[in-house]
């Protein structure tokens, strides 16, 4: 079997290697090839020690590996080069928007997409007239041409629209997971950060965020918050509260960030409605739940609120409330002894989210495409 895996964007390591998991269980291990958006060298020691971290954690799952230029410019260029190493492929799995248009000159007898945030990103960044055409090419470059054999999303709202602007599909739903084990917390641990974990990019929130935190420090002296994340963007959060009662860390690794969440009181996902928004499935909601941190999150419409409802695994905040409404709400929750109940919840739920899971699901799916008389590993 014959299996390549394409990959254009930058290095999302989580659920790269979820999705790596699962067809190398289904396969074996494949040709990974990383089309790279700004050129094939990782410029920096450190996203060369990431990527290299990344091969290492996943060698099981990697026959061979190889960067090419995935700058639009050499796109022709880079499709010989797949063309003249891969040949004729029995399945090609294509993970990042994008990606679909190399796979599909690859002829394989079998494609897979998966789909990993859309066009309209860019908008969020700088919506302008050339973002928005673009954006509209985008779209129009995956209409046209052949159509996947199994489309993976992140979520139902996101398998809604792609069904809408891209007309019927077979789908299959996998929401970000995470190593429950890892993060499971030990028996007796003390919980008083309300954390933030995750980026600074635009469709975080966190102006909102910390409009929110700023209302939880004048109501309650003894709130302490933490921020999680290598970005340096994020340092806009120390702006909104007193420097004594707040810290910023960084954990390179899962089971760094996994104690940090350990020493959480709640965990916060406040975002605004918007395309992205809507779609998402962020992997630090399934780290949250997995580590026994109830979540506080806005309701964009994403599937995540319908799963905190559900398993009652935290709070569920109307985004369009001003931050001191949140805030109120928040509290009457924490004083009424929710956080409790939701640190339980979580642990129930978790399961749910677990990679080992979704990666056996991902392998079913994709056995069901292996070419007639093709043999699986």
């Amino acid at each position: 079997m014959r299996v390549a895996f394409l990959y254009r964007g930058p290095l999302e390591r989580a659920r790269l290697s979820l999705m790596l998991q699962g067809v190398s269980r289904a396969f074996g291990p494949v040709k990974f090839r990383w089309l790279v958006p700004w050129g094939p060298a990782v410029a920096s020691a450190l996203g060369k020690a990431a990527y290299a971290e990344f091969l290492s954690s996943n060698a099981g799952a990697i026959e061979d590996d190889r960067q090419l230029d995935g700058r639009t410019a050499s796109f022709r260029r880079t499709r010989r080069t797949l063309t003249n190493e891969l040949g004729l492929p029995d399945v090609v799995v294509c993970f990042g928007f994008t990606s679909l248009l190399y796979g599909r000159a690859l002829n394989p007898n079998r494609l897979a997409w998966v789909v990993n945030g859309l066009p309209e990103e860019r908008l969020i960044h700088r919506d302008t007239l050339r973002a928005a055409a673009m954006t509209r090419v985008l779209w129009r470059s995956v209409r046209m041409g052949r159509r996947p054999h199994l489309t993976v999303v992140v979520s139902e709202r996101m398998r809604s629209l792609l069904t809408e602007r891209l007309g019927p599909m077979p789908f299959l739903v996998i929401p970000s997971c995470t190593d429950v084990a890892l993060f499971r917390p030990p028996a007796s641990t003390s919980r008083r950060f309300h954390t933030y974990l995750g980026t600074g990019a635009p469709w975080q929130g966190l102006d909102l965020l910390g409009s929110v935190w700023s209302e939880l420090a004048k109501r309650d002296p003894s709130v302490a918050f933490r921020v999680v994340s290598k970005d340096a963007r994020t340092r806009v959060l120390g702006q909104a509260v007193p420097q004594d009662r707040v810290e910023f860390v960084a954990g390179s690794r899962p089971e760094e960030v996994a104690k940090f969440l350990w020493q959480a009181e709640a965990g916060f996902l406040l975002r605004r409605p918007n395309v992205v928004n809507s779609l998402a499935a962020p992997a630090k909601f399934a780290e949250y739940v997995a580590s026994g941190t109830p979540v506080i999150a806005t309701d964009t419409g994403w599937d995540l609120a319908s799963f905190v409802r559900e398993t009652r695994c935290g709070l569920v905040l109307t985004p369009t409330d001003p931050p001191e409404v949140m805030a109120t709400s928040y509290l009457t929750f924490r004083d009424r002894g929710g956080l409790l109940d939701a640190q339980r919840a979580c642990l129930e739920a978790a399961p749910r989210l677990d990679r080992s899971i979704h990666a056996d699901r991902l392998a079913r799916a994709l056995r069901d495409l292996a070419p007639s008389g093709a043999e699986a590993a």
